[in-house]
């Protein structure tokens, strides 16, 4: 009985694959040809693209996993590209389409300031089938996000330390209303034409993460308030000064929450009043964080209502009143 090369196995391929870091991938490559045709797709899977800049400060950080390819080459395997990262000098390797790509990062974390030069591109012609989304450090030229408005497959949205042009806020909340998932840290978000209040609701988003500007903004809470099936919420405000969120939560409601985290001064009325709008009678939550909030008698009363619903609570810096102090050491004697 003959016996077959495990590598020509594509799932046991994989899976060695996995292990490997991208320089003993790219040795693996040119050991044979069935071992070429085994360890190449995984080579590219994940990709940085850009120019490394000749003017680079000594102390900046190096970009991760940065080649500079020759873009024939880059043209020539760029359908076995899925995570894409772009980085300064891009331009060269976006000419052609790349019809694979699900998961598109511009700028990375790494970044010491964000760029300068603002980042134009055709998303929808050149990204075809990407889902996911993260923006780090880049200033986006005019229009980019009414270009993303018109890409209706992308589900998942990142964003960090970001430049905005003021003429493409409408677009961006036009973007929110198809995405399940929102992270948004160190940026504000662009005010909503009151006009378009009203028709503006997340029905899709499951996950929403807002850590953002030191400017009390009315926006973000009204961004919340329009999620009716979120389930991960997190809320971390750098500010101390509260907003008046009991107008703009009225009519929130989100049965289908399953964590809550809030990092923020938040009264004690403020705060009961979105524990309110979270349980709503429906006990599902299960994990619970708050940080720098008021628990004082209101906020109390309601978390004694539904703290047997809880897994999982972290009161971390919060300011407690003693009798729910008390109350909880008796609960956790008692258990």
């Amino acid at each position: 009985m003959a016996h077959r090369n495990p590598l020509e196995i594509p799932e046991i391929a994989d899976v060695v694959g996995s292990f490997l870091q991208r320089q003993d991938l790219a040795s693996c490559v040119y050991v044979s040809k069935s071992w070429r045709d085994a360890f190449l797709p995984r080579l590219w899977q994940v990709n940085v693209l850009g120019r490394r800049s000749k003017n680079e400060e000594p102390n900046q950080i190096p970009i991760p996993h940065l080649f500079d390819h020759d873009p024939d080459v880059v043209f020539h395997h760029r359908h076995l590209i899925h995570d894409l990262t772009l980085v300064k000098g891009f331009e060269p390797y976006v000419q052609h389409q790349y019809p694979n790509v699900h998961k598109l990062t511009i700028g990375y974390k790494g970044a010491i300031q964000i760029w300068q030069d603002p980042v134009s591109l055709n998303l929808k012609e050149t990204f075809p089938s990407f889902a996911q989304l993260t923006l780090t450090n880049v200033n986006l030229a005019s229009g980019f996000w009414k270009a993303l408005e018109a890409h209706s497959r992308i589900m998942s949205l990142q964003v960090q330390n970001i430049g905005f042009d003021p003429e493409d806020g409408q677009a961006f909340w036009k973007v929110l209303e198809g995405l399940e998932v929102l992270e948004m840290r160190h940026i504000s978000i662009p005010d909503l034409d009151k006009k378009l209040q009203s028709g503006v609701r997340l029905i899709r988003m499951r996950k929403l993460l807002l850590d953002i500007g030191v400017r009390a903004d009315i926006s973000r809470v009204y961004l919340i308030a329009r999620c009716p099936v979120l389930q991960d919420l997190e809320w971390v405000e750098i500010c101390n000064q509260p907003l008046p969120i009991h107008q703009t939560l009225q009519d929130a409601c989100w049965p289908h929450l399953k964590r809550l985290s809030v990092d923020y001064f938040l009264y004690d009325s403020e705060l009961a009043y979105l524990l309110q709008r979270v349980w709503n009678d429906q006990e599902k939550i299960v994990q619970l964080k708050l940080a720098a909030c008021f628990l004082r008698t209101e906020a109390s009363a309601v978390l004694r209502l539904y703290y047997n619903a809880l897994v999982e609570v972290n009161l971390r810096t919060a300011i407690l009143c003693p009798v729910l102090l008390l109350w909880i050491f008796c609960a956790i004697v008692q258990f």
